[in-house]
């Protein structure tokens, strides 16, 4: 074993890591979706949106794609054929051997990484972005081809692939968009898949072949289900780290685009459940949310102070636009605790007195269109943002 190891490892050094890559032209990914170097120029591609959505100097943008390209070329040496568990320590090593710079070789080493639900994650940046990109296109590969999990049926591990994501993101701190990520990959499989059909020299028939014929409404199908997919785990992550369902939901309301802006959300929450306050701002998001929900009129109009004709109109709106820009300006800057409690403070009571002596629901189309385009102010101040309280079970207030 020993000689054969050492044989394997003087053979794969004859040639630098680079040259390598030309050979992954004949490893097959995804008959589909072509070889595993189709796989690393659609990884490239992700790489550098993501470089992009960081703000990445030009530096980091070039240690990320040298990282990608170089990525899977240890698959095709005999070392790691005769020991696929080398993936990736073989590259780095390879790397290293080949003068590549440490950096480059280090996210080389470390791309594969999450390899399971607890294992340890990627240190770098390079090594953090160069797994992403190759997770994410893994996971949209098999989606696009309808080969996405069936229950607990998950052959190709696509639910510890997209855990392994979330957790690098919060790892790192990422402030990047699943959605525009999620977006690229599919369009990427898209874009492969007619590139395969043309090397292949096919006219492709009507329903021939399913992946290859996706319209732009297909592709858009995908996508969802892509994103309930990451809302999915998400949420298990977040049950695992003993936050409350009711609270998770309430965040989730708004999706699961910014991982990083939802963990700090639900972390500051969590923090003032037991306050008066938050209590307040949940009994006012309820509130409006309540009277919201039967309005059958458009909603997307200007609220007109003329049409007042109650002073606890005025008082309310006063209150509104007095505060509105403050409390934006705590969720600009992520400060969603403070947020919170400034909110149920200022609006807590005029919203009851308001309730009390208003009528929203006025005979008057007009006067009734006015006063439920203040609720709805009110209501996404906080709700567009942050989270949904109206979705906090009262009765569980004490269990944090």
């Amino acid at each position: 074993m020993l000689f054969r190891s050492r044989f394997f490892y003087s053979e794969d050094t004859k040639t630098a890591l680079e040259q390598k890559i030309e050979s992954l032209k004949k490893v097959i990914f995804q008959k589909e979706l072509g070889t595993v170097f189709d796989k690393i120029q659609r990884m490239v591609k992700l790489a550098k949106g993501l470089a992009q959505q960081l703000d990445l100097n030009q530096k980091e943008t070039e240690t990320l794609t040298r990282a990608v390209l170089l990525s899977k070329a240890d698959l095709v040496t005999q070392m790691v054929i005769e020991f696929p568990g080398l993936q990736g320590v073989m590259g780095r090593e390879y790397a290293l051997i080949s003068k590549e710079p440490k950096d480059v070789a280090q996210a080389i080493g470390e791309h594969y990484l999450p390899r399971s639900v607890s294992d340890k994650l990627p240190q770098t940046l390079a090594g953090a972005l160069v797994s992403i990109a190759d997770k994410i296109d893994n996971i949209a590969a098999c989606f696009y081809l309808g080969q996405e999990p069936k229950g607990s049926y998950d052959p190709y591990a696509l639910k510890r692939q997209a855990t392994g994501i979330i957790r690098i993101i919060r790892h790192k701190k990422l402030s990047v968009s699943l959605e525009q990520l999620i977006a690229a990959a599919v369009q990427e499989c898209h874009d492969y898949a007619k590139i395969v059909e043309h090397r292949k020299g096919k006219v492709i028939e009507k329903g021939e072949r399913q992946a290859a014929c996706f319209s732009g409404q297909d592709l858009g199908r995908v996508k969802n289900k892509m994103l309930a997919f990451f809302s999915e785990r998400t949420y298990n992550l977040l049950t695992e780290s003993k936050y409350r369902y009711d609270l998770i939901n309430a965040v989730l309301v708004q999706g699961c685009d910014d991982i990083l802006d939802l963990w700090q959300r639900i972390e500051q929450l969590k923090i003032i459940l037991d306050k008066n306050e938050f209590e307040q701002a949940r009994t006012v998001v309820e509130r409006t949310n309540n009277i919201l929900k039967g309005a059958k009129e458009d909603l997307d109009g200007n609220v007109y102070e003329s049409k007042f004709e109650d002073p606890l109109e005025s008082e309310l709106w006063r209150a509104y636009t007095d505060n509105s820009a403050k409390i934006k300006g705590l969720i600009d800057q992520a400060l969603y605790k403070e947020a919170t409690l400034i909110y149920g403070r200022v609006f807590y009571d005029i919203i009851h007195k308001f309730f009390d002596k208003v009528l929203v629901n006025a005979e008057d189309s007009g006067l009734r269109l006015n006063r439920l385009l203040v609720m709805k102010h009110l209501n996404i101040l906080y709700t567009e943002r942050i989270a949904d309280l109206s979705r906090i079970v009262v009765a569980q207030k004490q269990e944090v």
